[in-house]
């Protein structure tokens, strides 16, 4: 049986998130979510970015749960420096939260 590179990607982050969310983040990395998932695919920069933009995905949802579990702070913290070193070793930038307003109102 093949995996496909949607089931691939919900299986590596092992959290529930929308379906459309990772079908958007597949898209916006060049990737058709029911393609078979492989071992080209998997070592993809185009995978991996997914992987660490799902990771983010998470840390910003308002409340990550699961039955009786919860993302506390401190799990947050090492989901980030896990997607950071994703971004990293494929050439992109980390992404950085510290000190930046959650919402900004322009006048």
């Amino acid at each position: 049986m093949n995996k496909t590179i949607i089931t691939a990607l919900r299986d590596t982050i092992h959290y529930p998130l929308k379906q459309g969310f990772i079908e958007n983040t597949l898209i916006e990395r060049g990737l058709n979510y029911g393609d078979d998932f492989n071992t080209e695919v998997a070592k993809s920069n185009a995978y991996r970015g997914a992987v660490a933009d799902c990771i983010v995905g998470l840390i910003l949802s308002p409340n990550v749960s699961e039955g009786d579990m919860n993302i506390s702070l401190t799990y947050k913290d090492m989901m980030l420096k896990r997607a950071n070193s994703i971004y990293v070793s494929i050439g992109e930038e980390a992404v950085d939260f510290a000190n930046k307003p959650a919402v900004y109102i322009e006048n």
